[in-house]
């Protein structure tokens, strides 16, 4: 089967040589790649427009300023030639067997036979004890992984184009965040099912910074809230936010009942890390790394939700 590989860029020149060799490298090559920039101020073009002139595949760069990421896809989907859609994201390194593990339910072969959409894996790949540690506390684990409840990320999925069409492609509106998961959803919702390429990996990068990991944590967030999604997670992460606090107060407060409370928390949490194979120069950093992300992913979505409420009589997103 003929296959189509989009992706969106946007300022990617620091990564997107890594990428490109994963991508030269595929056993299966795309039949044609249709890459979306969306305005970038750095060598991205450039590399780009490089790249189209030795692929060993037909390449079409597309320059769109000012659109978001679900405006790019879309678009390049629409200027794509063949009906089986593959999407990825520069700053991903692709396993070479990547794109030939994700098609392959396609194919009719086993239980994915006439598989409407797949979903890749992806994998962190670290390179610093922070990045280690951010990638333990937020990339999911394949070994507690549910595939029939797993929502994919555009970082490794394909699709047909008439399930795309179907449920009105990615949703522009979402301007920030949260584009996949509600396209994920549409997807659901229509009666599809995805079909799980365990051996299609995507390799991506960490946060390697707080500033950039808080940052992206609120966009989560926003996403969430402006599609109106993942309440629970949301309320949940308050919750945690208000009981740190409070426990955090009781300490000056009431230290005779704050500290030992204290004490209660950090040891289970200790044993929870532990018998999820944590090694201990982990656990601790632990601590402030997980309570640090409930806050911006908490107020993410109260902005998310309010810029939804603002802005909703000019788009519905149920």
């Amino acid at each position: 089967m003929k296959v189509s590989l989009v992706s969106t860029m946007l300022n990617e020149a620091k990564g997107l040589p890594e990428f490109l060799a994963s991508l030269e490298g595929q056993r299966q090559a795309p039949d044609e790649w249709v890459v979306v920039d969306g305005g970038s101020t750095d060598d991205t073009l450039n590399l780009l427009r490089d790249f189209a002139a030795r692929a060993p595949f037909p390449v079409r760069v597309l320059s769109e300023p000012g659109c978001n990421i679900a405006k790019g896809r879309n678009l390049a989907i629409r200027q794509a030639a063949f009906d089986l859609i593959a999407v990825t994201d520069a700053g991903c390194r692709l396993d070479a067997a990547w794109l030939q593990e994700l098609v392959r339910p396609f194919e009719g072969e086993g239980e994915a036979e006439g598989a409407a959409a797949v979903a890749g894996w992806y994998e962190p790949d670290v390179r610093t004890p922070f990045e280690r540690r951010v990638a333990m506390a937020t990339f999911p684990r394949l070994d507690r992984l549910d595939p029939a409840a797993f929502l994919p990320s555009s970082r490794s999925l394909a699709f047909r184009r008439e399930v795309w069409a179907q449920v009105g492609g990615y949703p522009e509106a979402l301007r920030l965040a949260g584009e996949d998961t509600a396209f994920d959803l549409a997807i659901l919702a229509a009666g599809h099912r995805f079909s799980f390429a365990r051996g299609a990996v995507a390799r991506w990068r960490p946060r390697g910074t707080w500033k950039s990991l808080l940052r992206q944590q609120y966009l989560y967030g926003f996403g969430d809230g402006e599609a109106g999604q993942n309440l629970q997670v949301a309320v949940r992460n308050g919750v945690k936010v208000i009981l740190a606090v409070t426990m955090l107060a009781g300490m000056v407060v009431w230290p005779w009942i704050g500290g030992p409370l204290l004490v209660v928390v950090l040891g289970a949490r200790f044993m929870q890390l532990g018998r999820a194979g944590w090694a201990l120069r982990d656990m601790v950093p632990s601590l402030v790394l997980f309570p640090a992300l409930w806050g911006p992913q908490a107020l993410g979505y109260l902005a998310g939700l309010r810029h939804r409420r603002r802005t909703r009589p000019a788009h519905e997103t149920e």
